[in-house]
């Protein structure tokens, strides 16, 4: 004896080929105890042939429709900004606050925090906050003399489209602290709700304030 029993699939992203496309359970009696085989009706095989025919048609199409457009000025203004004359003058500041997120207090003390972490791990880390395309892009390198123990932490809005803090990893920061870490952080206090509720202002600084725990953590573990 055979049971078929017709059960739709789980909802995904099509509904059309959720409802077009169901499985069927073939159950058979055993020894006793049921068991359970799961096969396709052939209608089923035949129409998952033409989807995929026809996604692999309409992508080709799409390929070459992109292709033959040209890309609109403001992809092209994608590029490396390198503006030295935004960087602020006299000594080398480890923090520069362009968009005034943070308030002077605010700022005094991140500093000394910052001082502190790279005197006590040898951590360069470094914060920028700007408004694309207004910011020092490449000349920021040079100025902090990025290396492989540096941290950077941009924030900018970026046009409103993902979080607002972007970070660079130093080669040896990296081998020490996982990159899930800078996402985990990045999303946590970097996106809209937070910021809602919050101010930017203190994204900034609890974002820095778990970071810099994180790599004292590391640090006091390397030294045993």
């Amino acid at each position: 004896m055979m049971l078929f029993v017709s059960l739709p699939w789980p909802r995904n992203k099509s509904q059309a080929q959720t409802r077009a496309l169901r499985r069927i359970f073939i159950l058979k009696p055993r020894h006793n105890r049921l068991f359970c085989t799961v096969r396709e009706p052939a209608w089923a095989q035949t129409r998952r042939a033409f989807l995929r025919t026809l996604g692999t048609l309409s992508g080709g199409l799409l390929l070459s429709s992109l292709l033959s457009l040209r890309a609109p000025a403001a992809v092209e203004a994608l590029q490396g900004v390198n503006r030295p004359d935004l960087l602020p003058s006299g000594p080398v500041q480890k923090l520069i606050d362009r968009e005034r997120f943070l308030v002077s207090g605010q700022r005094r003390r991140l500093q000394r925090e910052i001082d502190a972490l790279e005197e006590a791990c040898g951590v360069k880390f470094r914060i920028l906050t700007q408004r694309y395309p207004e910011t020092p892009g490449l000349a920021i390198k040079d100025y902090w003399g990025v290396d492989a123990n540096t941290v950077v932490m941009v924030v900018d809005y970026f046009g409103g489209v993902g979080n607002v803090l972007k970070f660079n990893i130093g080669a040896n920061v990296d081998k020490s602290i996982s990159p899930r870490f800078w996402s985990r952080i990045s999303s946590k206090y970097g996106n809209k709700f937070y910021l809602e509720e919050n101010g930017i202002d203190q994204a900034i600084l609890s974002a820095f304030e778990e970071a810099a725990e994180e790599i004292r953590s590391t640090c006091k573990d390397a030294m045993i």
